[in-house]
């Protein structure tokens, strides 16, 4: 039962020193990569604000051709479909009948 209440505590500080060392780690690399930056502080805002605005241009880019691809799917089914749909809604009001719903519907009408 010693055995076991040792590496138990051993386990512990372990992960307190696993903690502390990763924090001097990120301190020191951040300390080099102040030390070693290869711009001025002014310049790399420059460059993250450009980076930024063009990584918005090609999101906002890629957002309208998404958009209108699904436009273009939406037209498609309803070519395909719209027809159906009319015919249905015609048949229905005249007062004839109307198929009955596909077997995987529970027998609901909308």
């Amino acid at each position: 039962m010693g055995d076991h209440d040792r590496r138990g505590n051993e386990g512990a500080g372990s992960a307190g020193s696993a903690v502390l060392w990763f924090a001097v780690g990120a301190c020191v690399g951040a300390a080099a990569g102040v030390i070693f930056a290869p711009a001025a502080g002014r310049e790399t805002r420059a460059s993250l604000g450009q980076q930024g605005r063009t990584l918005a241009d090609e999101c906002g880019e890629r957002g309208r051709q998404a958009a209108s691809a699904l436009m273009d799917q939406g037209r498609q089914l309803w070519e395909e479909c719209g027809e159906r749909v009319v015919s249905a809604m015609k048949r229905a009001g005249e007062g004839a009948p109307v198929p009955p719903p596909a077997a995987g519907d529970g027998g609901q009408t909308t």
